[in-house]
C-alpha cells in the first residue's frame, strides 16, 4: 500500500512480474510529463481494483515507493539466501521481510 499526496487512503500496489513493467512504463511517461511541462492524468489500476486519477508528480511519487519498497524485498531476500542454513521459517515469519502493511 501507497500513501500519497493528495489521497486520504492507501493505494493498493501491485510491483512484481508484468505489473513491474507497467509501473517503469507508467513513470517514465509521467517524467516526460514533468519534464515538458505537462500536467495530463492518468487513470491507474491498483490492485484493489479501484481506479485513481493521477497526475504525473503523483505518479512519480508512487512509483519511487514502489520502486524502494521493491528493492527492500529483493535485498531481504538477498541477506536470507546468504544465510547458512537458510531459515525454515523464512516464508512464514514475516520477521524476515520488510513490513508490508505500511505505506512503501
Amino acid at each position: 500500500m501507497v500513501g500519497m499526496t493528495g489521497y486520504s487512503w492507501p493505494i493498493h500496489v501491485q510491483c512484481f512480474g508484468k505489473h513491474s513493467n507497467s509501473l517503469q512504463d507508467l513513470y517514465e511517461m509521467a517524467r516526460e510529463q514533468v519534464k515538458h511541462g505537462q500536467n495530463t492524468m492518468a487513470l491507474f489500476l491498483c490492485a484493489a481494483n479501484n481506479t485513481c486519477n493521477l497526475n504525473p508528480a503523483q505518479i512519480n511519487e508512487l512509483c519511487e515507493q514502489v520502486f524502494a519498497y521493491r528493492n527492500s524485498i529483493c535485498e531481504a531476500a538477498h541477506t536470507l539466501k546468504d544465510i547458512d542454513p537458510i531459515p525454515a521459517d523464512y516464508a512464514t515469519n514475516d520477521t524476515h521481510w520488510p513490513p508490508h502493511d505500511q505505506s512503501v
